[in-house]
């Protein structure tokens, strides 16, 4: 169409006594002029020449030819005349809303009243020029096709939003100053019903009672700042159950700079409440289950660095979690059980999943060795845990019982003189 329009002159009375209007394009204006008499159509040919504009022409006498010349032509801008034999520019311009909406049409006529010129103007007419002023052509069709391209871009930027507002998931309302909801987006459907039944609503009465105030002043802040404010709130459904949103707000200003409305994109985070609550309640079972255990547990990473202890350690062992946390737990393995543990480990962290049973002493805090039995199992591939885990406990005082058991069964063995054992009356057992 038209690369660039520049140059327009100043409105023009009469053709001889204004300069030309200059109209830089790209390509030629492709102009169906819809007039009966040629030599007026030949009187506005020349008028649009004279402003230099670039144009071909087809000329339409009859609603035949008119009809034949929008399918066929594909005019970019229509010139009708008002007053036709059998037609009148009224029914030019309803064809023309019909069949090409999009592009305009100027009515030019000999005499019209105001009434005449504002019904043109309500069905569509782009502009209107009288023939005794075809100086104004120029002007009136830059107008017209200034207003098109404007309308073709606010077109484009409504099917845009329309199209985004349309499929995004978020919630999109436009509100007014009192907070009651001018437009909602689609996607209010699923959760409050019919986005259409939701304009002139107070956009608070959907809120959860609780909530209402802190977002009602929240609102008010920033119609007064200008400056959108996040939130969080409950809606309350019908239903009685609730949807937990998570909402931003910002103003839109009028052309002189007033805040005008507000636009609020919102989003429901109910799945997600929901599962962060699942986590709590699952880290707050966990963390009863730990600091309730008798025995020990710790995660290690592969190289045997300490990550995390429960509360147990410092009662098993005497180090406080601080302290033993951060540290290499081979350290403390005895020498004669320290490789045995180690390659335990290192075989355990190359299988996922699998578990071992392990059986060493650890010193003590006071420095004493403490016998501990557990076991440890591969979860380095577990997300949220990725490490090893260890479950132990204290077995010296059993493995000390062992030992004396062990003592006594082999006095017999090595005793030369004959044992008896007797029941507490005397016989022989």
């Amino acid at each position: 169409m038209w690369a660039s329009l520049a140059g327009i002159a100043t409105r023009m009375a009469t053709p001889a006594a204004t300069s030309p209007v200059t109209l830089e394009m790209a390509n030629e204006l492709r102009i169906l002029i819809l007039e009966d008499e040629a030599a007026a159509a030949d009187l506005l040919e020349w008028e649009l020449r004279r402003s230099k504009i670039p144009f071909t022409a087809r000329r339409a006498a009859t609603k035949e030819d008119y009809v034949r010349g929008l399918e066929e032509f594909a005019p970019d801008i229509i010139l009708s005349d008002y007053t036709l034999p059998n037609f009148d520019g009224m029914q030019a311009l309803r064809l023309a809303r019909a069949r090409v909406p999009h592009v305009p049409v100027v009515i030019v006529t000999g005499s019209i009243n105001e009434e005449t010129a504002v019904e043109c103007m309500k069905a569509g007419a782009a502009d209107y020029v009288l023939k005794e002023h075809l100086g104004r052509m120029g002007p009136a069709i830059h107008g017209a096709l200034e207003k098109k391209q404007a309308e073709a871009r606010l077109w484009q930027s409504e099917e845009l939003l329309r199209l985004i507002t349309y499929n995004v998931t978020d919630l999109i309302a436009i509100l007014d100053l009192e907070g009651k909801r001018l437009y909602n987006s689609a996607s209010y459907k699923q959760i409050l019903g019919d986005p259409q039944s939701l304009r002139g609503r107070s956009s608070f009465d959907d809120i959860h009672p609780d909530d209402v105030a802190r977002i009602k002043q929240a609102f008010q802040e920033t119609v007064r700042t200008g400056i959108g404010q996040r939130g969080e709130f409950r809606f309350l459904l019908n239903d009685g159950s609730v949807r937990y949103i998570e909402s931003q707000g910002s103003v839109i200003k009028d052309d002189k700079g007033k805040v005008d409305k507000e636009l609020v994109v919102s989003r429901d985070v109910t799945e997600r409440k929901r599962a962060e609550e699942e986590v709590r309640q699952s880290e707050k079972r966990f963390r009863a289950l730990i600091e309730n255990s008798s025995d020990a547990i710790a995660l290690v990473n592969p190289a045997g660095w300490v990550l995390y202890a429960g509360p147990s350690t410092e009662r098993i062992l005497g180090h406080a979690n601080e302290d033993f946390v951060g540290r290499r737990i081979f350290e403390l393995i005895h020498p004669e059980d320290r490789e045995r543990t180690i390659s335990l480990l290192n075989g355990l962290a190359q299988n996922p999943g699998h578990a071992v049973r392990i059986e060493c002493r650890v010193q003590h805090k006071d420095g004493s060795w403490r016998w501990m039995e557990g076991t440890g199992k591969n979860l380095l591939s577990e997300p949220g845990v990725e490490s090893i885990i260890l479950n132990y406990r204290d077995i010296t005082e059993r493995k000390l019982a062992e030992g004396e058991i062990q003592k006594l069964a082999a006095f017999p063995l090595y005793n030369p003189n004959p044992v008896l054992e007797l029941s507490s009356h005397g016989a022989l057992t």
